[in-house]
């Protein structure tokens, strides 16, 4: 039931080819997959911190915008 005497059983297999002639496609499509997410990520935090820096000094030379709508 497995094929051919020393090819994979049919289960492992994915349009002809066996699971594990695909491993190092897939390792290089998930390492490609992370590292864009990373870098992703690290530029999202970098604009935050740079949005929060730019508002701190605005608060810092202004005061901040809520105070003048405060009711205390």
């Amino acid at each position: 039931m497995s094929g051919q005497a020393g090819s994979p059983p049919l289960w492992c297999r994915w349009h002809g080819r066996s699971i594990r002639s695909t491993e190092p496609r897939n390792k290089t499509l998930l390492t490609d997959y992370l590292e864009q997410q990373r870098l992703a990520r690290l530029g999202r935090q970098r604009v935050s911190e740079a949005t929060a820096a730019s508002w701190n000094t605005f608060n810092h030379e202004h005061g901040s915008i809520a105070d003048e709508f405060s009711s205390l």
